[in-house]
């Protein structure tokens, strides 16, 4: 058996062609709609949201700015908030919630209890979490028996969660 993934395939760019020079021309190829169909790939919801931020403040490095802008901008964290009770309340879960710094799960964390998430309905794992938490939680989630996991992008790494409803990227670029 030879099995060959391209989350792109078939775009002749140089990871295709190393790919294929490994595996062998396709054997066969498979459309995004029947991947959907037979449960593989999620259907996904995508907000994309515009806000004026404040300006930002001098900042010495990107981890200083990256703090400012995204981990602590109240704007864009009730806007993460908002969509992921709005999604929540109207059911469609599971939701996960991608981070990159640990602080800003915890704020995120905040907002939803505050908006009124239950607190049982969330799950948050980063990279200094035990892994068979990690395991037990990413199997709970895929089983749809928690709402809503915010995880650091650690986590996320090649996940395959076809019952994922909702993605919100809450890190920055």
């Amino acid at each position: 058996a030879r099995h060959g993934f391209s989350g792109t395939p078939f775009s002749l760019s140089v990871d295709d062609l190393e790919l294929e020079s490994v595996t062998g021309p396709p054997l066969s190829k498979v459309t995004m709609t029947q991947l959907i169909k037979e449960g593989w790939v999620s259907i996904p919801t995508i907000y994309m949201i515009r806000y004026v931020a404040p300006r930002i403040k001098w900042a010495s490095n990107y981890a200083s700015l990256y703090s400012q802008k995204i981990v602590n901008e109240p704007t864009r964290n009730r806007i993460i908030s908002e969509v992921v009770l709005k999604e929540y309340n109207e059911g469609n879960i599971p939701i996960l919630v991608i981070i990159r710094v640990i602080k800003h799960g915890h704020i995120l964390k905040d907002l939803f209890i505050d908006a009124g998430v239950d607190p049982g309905d969330i799950q948050y794992v980063h990279g200094s979490t035990h892994p068979n938490k990690r395991m037990e939680v990413k199997e709970d989630f895929r089983d749809r028996k928690i709402p809503i996991v915010i995880a650091s992008s650690i986590w996320v790494e090649g996940i395959d969660i076809p019952s994922v409803s909702v993605l919100v990227q809450a890190d920055g670029g």
